[in-house]
């Protein structure tokens, strides 16, 4: 029995869209899987306690420490366009909402990278090492930014750019 060539066509046609639409069903899943994977791992972290190696100096950070101010602890790195593009809408951010902290936490990143990027840009963030936080709290990827109240505690979370949502999740803690 051979099939009619107009049908094979239609065949093949259709079981694409539906591989098609269960690889984009799948991604979106994954994606929102990860997302709440961070959220849940960050609930279970006492955040305030975790020390951060500063990029400039020996000594090291302890989150806690900067209590009495918001903090957004910013996941970014030199390799990532969107990250530089989240540092820089932070910065501004940053200038218009004083009192509020930025931590600059670079993931996997070349140190020199790091380096020569900061000298380049003059925005007034705490540069930090934060891979292994970022490894420890199951971060998706980078940009992504942790909000902490004045307390300490966290306030909220986001992982991608969404500039306009980030700074009224910030308007919340000031």
């Amino acid at each position: 029995m051979r099939l009619d060539p107009k049908y094979f066509n239609l065949f093949i046609g259709i079981c694409a869209v539906i591989t098609l639409l269960v690889i984009l069903f799948s991604t979106f899943r994954y994606v929102e899987n990860q997302e709440e994977m961070f959220e849940e791992t960050l609930d279970q972290t006492e955040i305030e306690n975790r020390k951060l190696a500063y990029l400039n100096q020996s000594d090291s950070l302890r989150i806690g420490d900067l209590q009495g101010d918001p903090v957004v602890i910013h996941f970014w790195a030199t390799w990532s366009g969107k990250a530089k593009n989240m540092h820089e809408a932070l910065a501004n951010i940053a200038e218009k909402k004083p009192g509020l902290k930025v931590v600059a936490a670079s993931v996997k990143d070349v140190k020199e990278l790091i380096k020569e990027y900061i000298s380049e840009t003059d925005y007034p963030f705490i540069y930090v090492d934060g891979t292994d936080l970022f490894h420890d709290l199951q971060v998706p990827g980078v940009p992504s930014q942790i909000i902490l109240k004045r307390d300490g505690t966290v306030s909220d979370m986001q992982v991608g750019e969404g500039v306009e949502e980030l700074s009224n999740k910030i308007d919340e803690v000031l």
